[in-house]
């Protein structure tokens, strides 16, 4: 007779059961009970409630209210569960019943393995780049999260929106330097980061004969990202960056030559970390912007030939100030090299510890990240040093397709629609140009 066993909440707050019926009788008269794994979902606005009431439930601290949150669902589950199980035996004994074909479904976590070794950032350029790859895992941690029980051949519209829904009131992670958990959710940027590789996922299961079709293609996050043309990039103002400037006059000279060089150029904090002294030439005042210098957890830091796109490498003109501070640092490293004797490694890095060694790719974000704390600035990472230089520069009227060019930029559409909000609006003389070059000129003669 059906019947089913409770098997508690789910990490997703999903009540799961394991249903038990009969089926047809083995050839040999025997008994043939069948069994199988059944669970509900709770309303995706109600499933953040149901984890932490069960999370307090079995810490023995929930209240009445959470209690009686878990009573009532766990009756409509089990409930919902048990007609199931008496659907299931009844549709067996049915005469017109047929023997369904055994389908050999592959869980989600295996497939989404698989991606992640065949097939993720196989379309991007430089094939399966370690830090693409990495951000990939990261990805993959919460949608296996919600994924991990689901059968790849069963999910569909419902099962992506569901997913969107819960992803909606997830919290974000928190970093290293935070003492608590975050209260803000995922933004609507990151929502759509997991749409993608979520899409690139089930797309490879299409491709598999897993899937008729992609239900990412019909369904989008809840909450999309903000219109780029409205999306001011996180950046300092000209009195916060000159404050900045004047704080690191107190600063090791390595450090001060770092954040010279982000905000007088724009470059991008992985591009500072690689530069060898023969990529700078200090008769011209060129520096060489030519790779990247990357970090990727279990991997350690590595050179990276290959930039974002063919405009990354170029040659940028810095001023005598810079260059000043590059000497300076160059005499210093001599200076170690000496001190260091033997010991001393030719990395040939502008950025190199006291034995020559070339600095790890995260140590100007880490310190960054501290000392911008002990300052009364806002606290921004250190790639909004490049958005600083991009917005101050448009704001001073520079040549948008110079700006391209000095930041690595393919075209002046990234600047313009990023960083336009630069430009004060108010004060454009637009109405005084085109009334000037309208005004009905005198005649030579009526001048005269």
């Amino acid at each position: 007779m059906a019947h089913t066993r409770y098997d508690g909440i789910g990490k997703k707050g999903q009540a799961k059961f394991m249903l038990y019926y009969d089926g047809p009788k083995k050839p040999d008269g025997s008994r043939n009970q069948l069994t199988e794994s059944f669970s509900v979902h709770p309303l995706p606005e109600k499933a953040s409630g149901i984890i932490n009431a069960e999370k307090k439930r079995k810490a023995g601290t929930a209240n009445k209210t959470e209690l009686l949150l878990l009573e009532r669902f766990e009756r409509q589950a089990s409930e919902l569960a048990d007609l199931e199980a008496a659907n299931k035996e009844k549709d067996i004994h049915n005469p017109n019943y047929i023997q369904p074909v055994e389908v050999n479904k592959e869980p989600f976590t295996k497939h989404s393995a698989r991606w992640l070794e065949y097939k993720a950032g196989t379309a991007r350029k430089g094939k399966r780049q370690p830090k693409t790859l990495w951000r990939y895992e990261q990805l993959l941690e919460r949608i296996n999260e919600f994924f991990g029980d689901d059968w790849v051949e069963e999910i569909d519209i419902d099962r992506v929106e569901e997913f969107y829904a819960w992803l909606a009131v997830q919290k974000k992670k928190k970093s290293k330097w935070q003492k608590t958990d975050p209260k803000e959710t995922l933004s609507g940027q990151s929502q759509w980061h997991y749409h993608r590789c979520l899409y690139s996922i089930l797309e490879y299961a299409v491709a598999r004969g897993k899937l008729p079709s992609n239900p990412c293609r019909h369904v989008r996050p809840h909450e999309g990202p903000a219109d780029s043309d409205e999306k001011k990039p996180d950046a300092y103002t000209a009195e916060e960056a000159a404050k900045i400037r004047e704080l690191m006059e107190r600063e090791p000279l390595k450090r001060r030559v770092f954040i010279q060089i982000a905000l007088e150029v724009g470059a991008r904090p992985e591009e500072i970390h690689a530069l060898k002294w023969p990529d700078i030439d200090t008769k011209t005042r060129l520096i060489d912007f030519n790779k990247t210098w990357q970090y990727v957890p279990g991997k350690g830091s590595f050179e990276k030939q290959s930039l974002k796109n063919k405009h990354s490498r170029r040659k940028v003109k810095v001023s005598a100030a810079t260059i000043f501070l590059l000497l300076q640092l160059k005499s210093e490293q001599e200076s170690d090299e000496e001190t260091a004797g033997s010991k001393w490694i030719d990395s040939q890095a502008v950025f190199a510890d006291w034995q020559g060694k070339q600095l790890t790719a995260t140590w100007a974000g880490n310190w960054w990240a501290r000392w911008i704390r002990t300052t009364n600035l806002p606290v921004k990472t250190l790639y909004c040093l490049r958005h600083t230089c991009i917005s101050l520069l448009i704001a001073a009227g520079a040549n948008p397709l110079e700006i391209a060019r000095l930041v690595g930029h393919a075209n002046t559409e990234m600047i313009w629609r990023v960083y336009g909000h630069a430009i004060e609006k108010e004060n454009f003389a637009g109405a005084e140009i085109v009334e000037s070059l309208t005004r009905k000129q005198p005649k030579k003669s009526e001048a005269k």
